[in-house]
C-alpha cells in the first residue's frame, strides 16, 4: 500500500514557467495587444497576485474561480492560484448567469475573480456569499479590485508546497445528466499533460504561439500555451477569434505555431484574404475539440502548412495523441499517435482490445488522466476500469500504423465549434418553452461548425413554434453556442416501449 506523494516543486503547476523565468528573465513571455511581459516580468506579477489573493483570505485549499472575457490576467490568477495552494477553476466568461452560479455553487468557490462586464451581468442574481474580486481599476459595488501587474521587481517568496496527486483544477465539462460536471485534475496531472505535448509535439524556444480560442478550455490553459512556456517561446494572446484579425496577427509577430478548432479553420480557409495571406511564418497548427474535416486539412496543407489533428479530453488534461507534421492531409477524424507517456486502445463491448481497422471504444491511460468527478464517485468510478483505462464514450479505430482515427461517439454529446453540448440540458431548458409540447436534441453536421445543435419539437397546440421564438426564449437560460440553429417539428418523437427517447433514430 502507497501513502500520498510528499510535496514536490517540480510538479506544481507554474513552476515550469517560473523556472523558464529564472533561466531566461528577459526574454518575451507574453503579448496581448500592444502590451507584452518578459518572463521575468510575467512572474513578478503572478508572485504579486498570490500575494493579493493571500490578502483577502486565501490560502492552502481555496477554491479561486475566474469568469470573464481572455485575457492573461487568467493565466496569472491560476498559476497564482498554485503558488498559493488553492484550486483554480476556470468559467466560460459568455455562460449565463444561472449557469455560472451553479458553477460556483457546484465547485465550492471560496473566491470569485471577474472583470466588469461579467460582474454586470451577475448582478441581481443569486450567487454564493464570497470574495468577489474585479479585474478592472473601478470595481463595481460589492467587489474589490484585483492589483495591477507590478511596476517594479517582486521580491520572490515560497510557494506553498504541494504534491502531485493534489488538486489544482476543477475543470467543467458536458455530461449526461442535464448538468456540466467538474473534471478533478491534480497537479501531476497537467505536469504529465505537458510532458506529454513537449514528447508529442515539435516545439522550439524560438516559437510563437498563437492564442485566439477562449482561455477557459482546457487545451489552452494546460494545452500548448503551457508547452510554449516551458520551452521559453513567446505565446501571443487574443481575446477573440476573427479571421482577419487572425491573418493580421500571424503576419505582424512571425507566429509560427497555433491551436484551432476544426470550425476556425473552415472560417480562415474560406476567407476571401486566405490565399493572398502571408502565412509563410506557420511550421504547423494543432488542432482539437473535435475531428478536423480531410478536405478542410487539405485546404492547409496545399499552402505547407500541417494541420496536426489531435485526440484529447478535458479528463486527459489536453491531448493525448497527435499527427505528425510529415504526414499527409489524412483521412476525417485521424488523430495520429499516442504520445509517449499516454496508452490508446479500441475496445469491444466485452473491454477487450480490438485489432487494427476495427471500431470500438477508445480508451486511454495515462497520468494524465484526471482524478475523477467532483461530488460524483459513481461516475468517476464507472469511468475507469480495473486496468486504469479511461473510458470517455468515444468511437473510433487504429489504422495500420497504429494512429488513432475518431468516428463518433458511444455518448450523446454534440460538439459544435469545439464546444460540447449536453443535448439533455438543452431539453431541459426546451422543456419550459411555452410554445414546446416534446423536445429532443442532437447534432447535425455542418461544413463550418462539425456539428450544429439541432432542436426536434413536438409544438404547443397553437402556438408559434418557430426557431427565432425559442432562441429568444433560451437566450437566457443558455449560453449562445448551447442554443439550436436548426429546428425540425414533429407530430410525435420516437419512443421505446417504456418510453425511453430513441436518439438514434432522429439523427437519420
Amino acid at each position: 500500500m502507497t501513502g500520498p506523494t510528499r510535496p514536490r516543486p517540480m510538479f506544481r503547476l507554474g513552476h515550469l514557467l517560473e523556472r523558464r523565468a529564472q533561466l531566461h528573465p528577459h526574454r518575451t513571455a507574453l503579448v496581448f495587444g500592444d502590451r507584452a511581459w518578459t518572463y521575468g516580468q510575467l512572474r513578478d506579477w503572478i508572485v504579486a497576485c498570490a500575494r493579493h489573493l493571500r490578502g483577502h483570505g486565501a490560502g492552502p485549499g481555496s477554491v479561486v474561480a475566474y469568469a470573464g472575457a481572455s485575457r492573461p490576467e487568467v493565466f496569472v490568477l491560476m498559476y497564482a492560484t498554485s503558488r498559493i495552494g488553492g484550486v483554480f477553476v476556470p468559467v466560460n466568461g459568455a455562460a449565463t448567469p444561472p449557469e455560472i452560479a451553479y458553477l460556483l455553487a457546484d465547485s465550492g468557490a471560496d473566491v470569485l475573480v471577474t472583470d466588469a462586464a461579467c460582474a454586470a451581468k451577475l448582478d441581481g442574481t443569486a450567487t454564493p456569499d464570497i470574495t468577489r474580486l474585479c479585474l478592472d481599476e473601478e470595481p463595481p459595488d460589492g467587489y474589490s479590485a484585483l492589483n495591477r501587474p507590478p511596476d517594479e521587481p517582486t521580491d520572490d517568496d515560497t510557494p506553498a508546497p504541494v504534491a502531485e496527486d493534489d488538486l489544482a483544477l476543477i475543470a467543467y465539462t458536458s455530461g449526461t445528466s442535464g448538468r456540466p460536471k467538474g473534471v478533478l485534475l491534480t497537479h501531476g496531472n497537467v505536469f504529465w499533460s505537458c510532458v506529454n505535448g513537449l514528447l508529442g509535439l515539435d516545439l522550439a524556444r524560438d516559437d510563437v504561439t498563437l492564442i485566439t480560442t477562449p482561455v477557459f478550455h482546457i487545451a489552452v490553459l494546460s494545452g500548448v500555451g503551457s508547452y510554449t512556456w516551458a520551452k521559453g517561446g513567446t505565446v501571443i494572446l487574443e481575446p477573440a477569434f476573427s479571421v482577419d484579425n487572425f491573418l493580421t496577427t500571424v503576419r505582424r509577430h512571425r507566429v509560427s505555431v497555433t491551436f484551432a478548432v476544426p470550425a476556425m479553420l473552415a472560417l480562415i480557409a474560406r476567407h476571401p484574404g486566405f490565399a493572398a495571406a502571408d502565412l509563410s511564418s506557420l511550421r504547423w497548427i494543432l488542432s482539437g475539440g473535435a475531428a478536423a474535416p480531410a478536405p478542410v486539412a487539405e485546404v492547409f496543407h496545399r499552402r505547407g502548412i500541417p494541420v496536426l489533428s489531435s485526440y484529447g479530453l478535458t479528463e486527459t488534461a489536453a491531448g493525448v495523441t497527435y499527427r505528425d507534421p510529415r504526414d499527409g492531409p489524412g483521412c476525417s477524424g485521424e488523430a495520429g499517435l499516442a504520445a509517449p507517456l499516454a496508452e490508446v486502445r479500441i475496445v469491444g463491448p466485452d473491454n477487450r482490445p480490438l485489432p487494427h481497422g476495427t471500431t470500438g471504444e477508445i480508451v486511454v491511460r495515462s497520468p494524465s488522466v484526471a482524478a475523477g468527478y467532483l461530488g460524483l464517485p459513481e461516475d468517476s468510478a464507472a469511468a475507469r476500469d480495473a486496468g486504469g483505462w479511461f473510458h470517455g464514450g468515444d468511437r473510433g479505430y487504429m489504422d495500420p500504423e497504429g494512429r488513432l482515427v475518431v468516428v463518433g461517439r458511444m455518448k450523446d454529446t454534440i460538439i459544435t465549434g469545439g464546444e460540447n453540448v449536453d443535448p439533455t440540458e438543452v431539453e431541459e431548458a426546451l422543456a419550459a418553452c411555452p410554445c414546446v409540447d416534446e423536445a429532443a436534441v442532437v447534432g447535425t453536421p455542418d461544413p463550418v461548425w462539425g456539428e450544429i445543435v439541432t432542436a426536434i419539437v413536438v409544438p404547443a397546440e397553437g402556438t408559434d413554434c418557430s426557431l427565432e421564438n425559442i432562441q429568444t426564449f433560451l437566450s437566457t437560460s443558455l449560453t449562445r453556442h448551447k442554443i439550436p440553429r436548426r429546428l425540425e417539428l414533429r407530430d410525435r418523437l420516437p419512443r421505446t416501449a417504456t418510453g425511453k427517447l430513441q436518439r438514434s433514430l432522429l439523427r437519420g
